[in-house]
Formats: structure tokens, C-alpha cells, sequence
């Protein structure tokens, strides 16, 4: 269980955190080169699109906002879908996991030691009005907490936030929506997984919502869910979570619910081909599958990551200040400053720029002993988490992404200053901060930035040679909508944290007009209607009905969507 509350991509990792809205200036995240992966889109010809179902994680569910609620879920691409088929007569119904109408502040989850907790939605306030761009704070509220030891109980093994069916349609038998948070690609196929007995183990909450009966639930899977399903189309967009889990533990290698990196390129490709060649094998089902985008260029990890942001700010230090700060870091942590062949570890420097200092933990090449080294963050290369501010806050260090003033020692110190002078190392004649480096898992830093972007790359290589396999064994019945590229040219625009899109209607950003939610990883409703419009143009392009006509479905208006929303002035 703690394993899956790591993975759930709604940014729960980030549950104190400070989503103040700015706009940053300009890009500094420089994109690792790869070869362009070699795209081949099939046609799918005619398509039965009568039982459409769409396989998914968060992103497929209408996650939004940190949280799962109704408006996220009607807005969800795979639902916008569904009505632009409807209009045409080409499905006559699409069943989503819909949560109760009471319930508009959603459901996310975490655990602890002792309990699961159910958790509501960000929600932006007006925290300091003196401060208008900086000053929007979502809260997420713990609505619920379940003692984990009453989860193994008999009368603890309903699920938490039952599926409300519609009419006749109430049976988890005729869902359509198979968006999960927080799935993995292996865990499609994975046994048990909507199994309220495992919930500890492995089992997830937001399937135990509406997995089947329980002889089925205990022994079935999301996969074999689907193939009951029967569907005659689909959409698959899962493998995103693979990557992104680690990227939003900071790359936290070890650690209560860490992983130790993204899934292999090896393992993801022997579970992808897997689920998808059982998926054709066991029905005669069409489909379009979703390749994978850049996480790293979301809202999530580029909201403090332009030069004006107040994480990349630097300060600048005395001879005395310097020296003593060198002198109290070492005594507290040793010569373990990313300084290689320097006879004593620096840490800052006198009279030049200085910026907040970082921890490192990287693993021993060959070996699970972690090797800890510290040193100052890299404007544009090392990326502050969303939550960072109001962590680092909660932990009594100061907010460093907030309005007010922070001094050099501040900064230096994580924001923290001793109120009496430091006597117990000679030399030190000034009042020092407290030294206490940033956390390794609230910065993605340069080299995991890196992990996270190959391992996209790989993942998405895999995906377009398995297409392509799959088609020569299944006859052409899967298409490739190349998505990756449709994000990465959003996002690394001229001016990417302001790119507008579709005649200026919205901005890939955190924006009252912007695409991602507050938990900067989900679209809002407007990024999920031009999803929509991605996966219709690719449809318009690619597939005719089954009667051979032309499919002609309407683009959604993005102007009809909102964005963000902000408090009234």
C-alpha cells in the first residue's frame, strides 16, 4: 500500500504544497538529444466503435486538481470522445466509475503507518492579497481516515468511495472507463488488484471502487476486466507512471514507498507487448494507443524552474559569512560537498552568486549503499518540485518561494537563522543558519532529469516496435497516435510557459486559461478537450466507420473549457 500511494501521478507526493501561480519568463530545461523515435501511424480502416472503452491511468480518469471528482470525470477526454461518437449514432452509451454527486471536492489517497487517508481536492485561496500572483495556495483537506488495520477486517473490505451506476447501467460490468490512478503497466495485468483484502499489499482504492464481484475481483485483473467487457474499440494511454512516479518523489532512491528507479525499457516492453497481444488475441477489438510525453516539461517541475523564480535567485555572501558557513556545514556534515580535489569541501563562496544548497543521494554503482553529497542548486537544470515551498515551510525552515524578503544567511541556511552566536567551532564569529540542505526528494536534479527523459524515450521506442509487431500478427488493427511529439512542441514553444494554443484560447500552463491543473501533472477540463481534439483530428484522419463512411466527428471549442480557477478580487 505504501507503494502504490507513492505512485499515484495526482501529486500527492506534494500534498503541502505551494502551487502559487507566476508566470516564469522563459524555458531553461534543456531537452536530452535523442534520435526521433520512428512513428508509423496505420490506418485502422473501418471501426465498430459501438463498445468504445478507454484503458488508462489518472490521465484517462479525469484526475484533476490532486484529486478524483465528478467535474474532472465528466471532462475527461475518453468521455468527450464518447459524445462526439454519440452525435454520429456510432456508440449509444459510455459508463464511467462516477463518484457520488456529494462528493465535488474528490478523492485522493495516502497512508501512513497506521491509516489511509482520503484526501479532497486543491483548491486555490487567496492566502496573501498583498501578493496576487504568489499568493494563490490550493489546500487539500483529509476528509476521511481509515485505520489500515480495520482494511484486513470483514467489515472493512467495502470499498471506501462506492461506484454510483447509472440506471440499469450500475453493474462494474458495463463500465467503459478503465482510467486508473496511479496503475502501472505492469499492474494491468496484475492479480488482485482491485481486491479490498490486499489493500496493504498492492491493491488499488480507485479500482476496488468498481472492480466486479469479489470471486472475480480476487482472482481477476484490470486486463481480464476489460476482455469481459467485450470491447469492439479502444484507447490505451497507460506506461506514463512508470517514469513519473520516480520524478515525483524527486528521485528519491530509497526511502518509505521509494522506487529505485523507473521501470526498466526491458520490463515495460515484455508488459506492454503482453497486455496488449492478450487484448487483441481475446477480442476483435481495434484500437489507438497512446505513446508517452515528456514529464519532465510539466507544470509540475517548470512552475520554479525559470530564472526569476525565487528558487533560482542568487545571493551573495561575505569573506566572514562565507567562511564561517564552510566551517559549520563541514562540522555538521562533513567533507561531503560535490567539490572533487579540493583539500577541504566548499560549500559557498565569497563575493560571487551563490544559490540554496542541495542534497545528492546516489546509489554506489554496483552495490544498494547510498553515497550522500551536497552542493548548490543549477538555475535550469536541477528542477524544484511543485510542493518545495510549503514543505520546506511546514518543516519550520521558511517558505523560499514566498513574497517576502529572504537574506543571504537565509538563503544559505534553508531559511533558518540561529538566534544566538554559534561558540562550539572556533573561528565562527557571526550567527550562522542552522545548515540544512534542500531534500534530495523535493529537487529532480540534473542527472535524474536525465533518467526520467531516456527512460521516456526507451518507453516510447518500445511502444512504436510493438505497434508495428502487433500489427503484422493482428492484421493492422492498432494505430499510434504519437502524442509525445504533440506535448513536447506545446511545451518547448518559442516561449513555452506562455505557448498559446489554438488561437491564444489557452496556455500550457498553471493559468486561469492553462492546461494543467493545480497539481501541475493533470490537465484541466480545457488541456482534456484538447486532448479530445489530438485523439479526434487522428481519428477524422485515420479510421472510418463500419460502414465505410467517413467519420467526420466535431472538434471541441476550447473556449467552452475552463482553465484554472482562481478566487474573485
Amino acid at each position: 500500500m505504501k507503494k502504490f500511494s507513492f505512485l499515484i501521478i495526482c501529486g500527492i507526493s506534494v500534498l503541502l504544497t505551494d502551487c502559487s501561480y507566476r508566470f516564469p519568463d522563459e524555458k531553461n530545461i534543456s531537452p536530452v538529444q535523442q534520435t526521433p523515435v520512428n512513428i508509423t501511424a496505420q490506418d485502422l480502416g473501418n471501426v465498430n466503435f459501438e463498445n468504445y472503452i478507454a484503458i488508462g491511468n489518472s490521465l484517462t480518469a479525469g484526475f484533476m486538481d490532486g484529486a478524483l471528482y465528478p467535474e474532472g470525470q465528466m471532462n475527461a477526454y475518453p468521455n468527450l470522445l464518447a459524445e462526439r461518437l454519440k452525435e454520429k449514432g456510432l456508440t449509444s452509451s459510455f459508463i464511467s466509475p462516477w463518484l457520488p454527486s456529494d462528493k465535488p471536492k474528490g478523492i485522493a489517497f495516502r497512508t501512513s503507518s497506521t491509516e489511509l487517508q482520503v484526501l479532497g481536492r486543491f483548491q486555490y485561496q487567496d492566502l496573501n492579497p498583498a501578493c496576487p500572483l504568489n499568493g494563490y495556495t490550493p489546500s487539500q483537506t483529509v476528509q476521511t481516515s481509515v485505520l489500515l488495520s480495520s482494511l484486513t477486517s470483514p467489515a472493512g473490505l467495502q470499498p471506501l468511495i462506492p461506484f454510483i451506476g447509472l440506471a440499469n447501467n450500475a453493474s462494474p460490468l458495463n463500465i467503459n472507463n478503465f482510467g486508473i490512478p496511479g496503475i502501472t503497466i505492469s499492474q494491468f495485468s496484475q492479480n488482485n488488484y482491485g481486491n479490498a483484502q490486499n489493500v496493504l499489499t498492492g491493491a488499488n482504492p480507485y479500482y476496488i471502487r468498481f472492480a466486479p464481484s469479489p470471486t472475480f475481483t480476487y482472482a481477476g485483473s484490470v486486463l481480464n476486466h476489460v476482455i469481459v467487457r467485450n470491447p469492439t474499440f479502444f484507447t490505451f494511454w497507460l506506461g506514463n507512471n512508470d517514469a513519473l512516479g520516480f520524478a515525483l518523489n524527486g528521485g528519491e532512491t530509497f526511502g518509505v514507498g521509494g522506487l529505485l528507479y523507473p521501470t526498466s525499457p526491458s520490463s515495460f516492453a515484455v508488459q506492454f507487448e503482453a497486455a496488449l497481444d492478450t487484448l487483441l488475441a481475446r477480442t476483435s477489438a481495434k484500437g489507438v494507443v497512446f505513446n508517452l510525453p515528456d514529464n519532465t516539461l510539466a507544470a509540475h517541475f517548470r512552475q520554479f524552474a525559470s530564472r526569476t523564480s525565487p528558487v533560482y535567485q542568487p545571493f551573495t555572501l561575505t569573506s566572514i559569512e562565507a567562511d564561517s558557513l564552510n566551517k559549520i556545514y563541514r562540522y555538521v556534515f562533513g567533507n561531503k560537498a560535490a567539490n572533487p580535489g579540493a583539500p577541504d569541501s566548499v560549500y559557498f563562496f565569497a563575493n560571487r552568486p551563490n544559490y540554496y544548497m542541495m542534497q545528492v543521494d546516489k546509489f554506489v554503482p554496483g552495490t544498494t549503499t547510498v553515497h550522500t553529497t551536497f552542493r548548490q542548486i543549477i538555475p535550469g537544470q536541477d528542477l524544484p518540485l511543485l510542493g518545495i515551498g510549503a514543505v520546506l515551510d511546514s518543516l519550520g525552515k521558511g517558505n523560499i518561494v514566498s513574497c517576502g524578503q529572504v537574506t543571504p544567511l537565509q538563503r544559505a541556511g534553508w531559511g533558518r537563522v540561529s538566534t544566538t552566536r554559534t561558540t562550539f567551532i572556533s573561528g565562527l564569529n557571526i550567527s550562522v543558519p542552522t545548515p540544512m540542505p534542500i531534500p534530495d526528494r523535493l529537487i529532480l536534479d540534473k542527472d535524474e532529469v536525465a533518467t526520467v527523459k531516456s527512460a521516456i524515450f526507451a518507453y516510447n521506442q518500445q511502444i512504436a516496435d510493438i505497434v508495428k509487431r502487433l500489427n503484422q500478427r493482428y492484421n493492422n488493427r492498432l494505430s499510434l497516435l504519437d502524442i509525445a511529439t504533440s506535448f513536447d512542441r506545446l511545451n518547448q514553444s518559442v516561449d513555452p510557459i506562455r505557448a498559446s494554443v489554438e488561437n491564444g484560447r489557452m496556455y500550457m500552463d498553471m493559468s486561469p486559461l492553462g492546461f494543467y491543473s493545480s497539481d501541475g501533472i493533470h490537465p484541466t477540463p480545457k488541456g482534456q478537450a484538447l486532448i479530445a481534439n489530438l485523439l479526434i483530428d487522428f481519428l477524422n484522419a485515420r479510421a472510418k466507420d463500419k460502414n465505410g463512411n467517413q467519420l467526420n466527428l466535431r472538434r471541441y471549442e476550447l473556449t467552452l473549457f475552463r482553465g484554472n480557477d482562481f478566487p474573485q478580487q
